[in-house]
């Protein structure tokens, strides 16, 4: 009898540990399909973010110009970007403060906006000065900044204008 009870003993508590275990293993089970669900968005994200910027360069015969673009995590703060309208070249770099989903967000937001500007044929100044007015109004109060370096490259006499917001 005593033998039968300590089987019964240790039997229940067997049951007890597989419980646990499957518990534990569907637990497990379930993280590990939410983070491949999340790698996959940020893959998505990425590509999504690769596309903002520019993969195809102009051909210029006074102009050899490329740029790349790896983020430090899956997305991120910094970009690039270019218009060129007749003989006259519009470029900028620049990085958004933070990493991650929300910095890309406002790099997408300020190469929007840049693109948008520079297509208007408005000086790097004033184009840094619409973006800052722009970004200060939506996103100061969540810490994000961005700083940039912002050309104007005539490519007939060579004369670069610039606006350098705080970018190293």
């Amino acid at each position: 009898r005593r033998a039968q009870r300590r089987l019964a003993v240790t039997h229940e508590r067997l049951q007890d540990t597989f419980n646990e275990l499957q518990t534990a293993y569907d637990q497990l089970q379930k993280t590990t399909e939410a983070k491949e669900r999340m790698e996959g968005e940020l893959r998505i994200a990425r590509d999504i973010q690769l596309s903002m910027v520019p993969s195809v360069f102009p051909e210029h015969e006074k102009l050899d110009l490329y740029a790349s673009m790896v983020a430090a995590k899956h997305v991120g703060g910094d970009l690039y970007d270019y218009v060129l309208l007749g003989n006259h070249l519009y470029f900028c770099l620049g990085d958004v403060a933070g990493k991650g989903v929300p910095a890309s967000l406002v790099m997408a937001q300020t190469t929007r906006l840049f693109r948008s500007l520079a297509t208007q044929e408005t000086l790097p100044a004033q184009i840094a000065q619409r973006i800052n007015t722009e970004m200060t109004q939506h996103h100061s109060a969540h810490g994000m900044f961005v700083t940039m370096f912002i050309g104007l490259l005539d490519l007939q006499t060579g004369h670069l204008q610039y606006c350098n917001a705080g970018h190293n």
